[in-house]
């Protein structure tokens, strides 16, 4: 087993070796390509969050992000940072299991955060699939701005969306008509478009290693 040593505070997480590098290119490099996590059996972490991370583990060991018998949804902020890390340190299976909640929370709740739009977007690659997942569940869904921002009004007074998602949106509902791309009739059943591919290759050992020495925002 490996410490990994988490947040600020420096939460101690106690992981299987083999689970970490399965996950990711990212820690595999760490764990076993002879920098100091691997001479010193541990990781550290401290721009983390220990609540984010144990979600985390809990994927890592159940293939899951929720708990067998909870019954709380997650948060749209949760899946947020849960699929940011998984983007940073390269853990494909992760990110998919966010795009799944994300899209099933969807279908249950009929809902979309706002401020989780303003957050993806400052944090997220530009060709992030979880901005085109959201992008397209609002095209697709003919969910008008004015109406996602006033539905909650009150819980983000002031807001304006992210420059970047408005080209997006925009650049999304050409593409539809234009005919370039075709809408989305069931995210449920279409989910594996929004999928990052699992296999890891060799460019993606190089970014891991490249990775390593250079601090995620």
């Amino acid at each position: 087993m490996i410490q990994v040593a988490v947040g600020p505070e420096q939460t101690i997480f106690h992981i299987y070796k083999q689970l970490l590098s399965d996950a990711s290119p990212y820690f595999k490099a760490a764990i076993s390509g002879g920098y100091k996590e691997s001479f010193e059996q541990k990781i550290e972490l401290p721009e983390e969050n220990p609540s984010m991370f144990e979600r985390f583990q809990l994927w890592l060991y159940t293939g899951s992000i929720i708990e067998l018998h909870e019954k709380d949804r997650l948060s749209s902020k949760v899946l947020v940072d849960l699929y940011i890390f998984g983007e940073t340190r390269i853990i494909p299976g992760l990110q998919n299991a966010v795009i799944d909640s994300t899209i099933d929370e969807l279908i249950q709740y009929q809902l979309i955060s706002v401020r989780s739009i303003d957050y993806l977007y400052a944090n997220t690659s530009k060709r992030s699939p979880i901005r085109k997942l959201y992008v397209e569940m609002i095209v697709d869904n003919n969910i008008d701005l004015k109406d996602l921002k006033w539905g909650i009004k009150g819980e983000a007074p002031g807001f304006t969306y992210p420059r970047e998602f408005l080209a997006d949106v925009i650049l999304s509902q050409h593409d539809r008509l234009a005919g370039h791309r075709q809408k989305c009739k069931d995210f449920s059943k279409e989910r594996e478009r929004y999928y990052v591919l699992t296999s890891f290759r060799s460019t993606n050992a190089e970014t891991a290693e490249a990775a390593l020495s250079v601090k995620p925002p």
